[in-house]
């Protein structure tokens, strides 16, 4: 929690993003002219960045949002015990993703009881996205209860 605390105060230092309807509608507003630098800053392989912004543009266009103020809302509650999960899980992070800290990576290993963390060089903030044929793979072994 506090290595997120730290990563929204740097990012929403007036606290904006976590006001009710208002950092829903600021983000809605922000999100398609920020969307360039947050992708650079977060995707691994340069060349998947137009493809990824002409994705979300679309996107918003069809009614989409990025729901970046209500996730500052909810984990930020102290109210909020999210717990950790009973069932094994599987943490993928990608090594190349400069929008969050690399603590947070190993953060990801308190989620769970038993987690099977992995991280992926040259890979950014979306695994799935960037690299799906290998994220499929650890998937299938994490399932088939493999080590992946």
């Amino acid at each position: 929690m506090e290595a997120f605390a730290r990563w929204k105060a740097a990012r929403d230092p007036k606290g904006i993003l976590a006001k009710p309807i208002i950092g829903q509608w600021v983000m809605k507003r922000i999100a398609p002219k920020r969307m360039d630098a947050w992708y650079d800053l977060s995707v691994g392989k340069r060349e998947k960045i137009p493809p990824f912004c002409r994705c979300a543009e679309g996107s918003f266009q069809h009614g989409a949002l990025w729901s970046l103020a209500s996730a500052y809302r909810i984990y930020m509650d102290p109210e909020v015990d999210l717990g950790c999960a009973k069932q094994p899980a599987l943490a993928i992070w990608g090594q190349a993703d400069r929008s969050h800290p690399e603590t947070n990576a190993e953060r990801s290993k308190f989620l769970a009881d038993n987690v099977q963390y992995v991280s992926l060089e040259g890979v950014g903030h979306f695994p799935e996205l960037e690299v799906p044929t290998k994220i499929y793979e650890l998937i299938k072994d994490f399932l088939s209860g493999g080590t992946p």
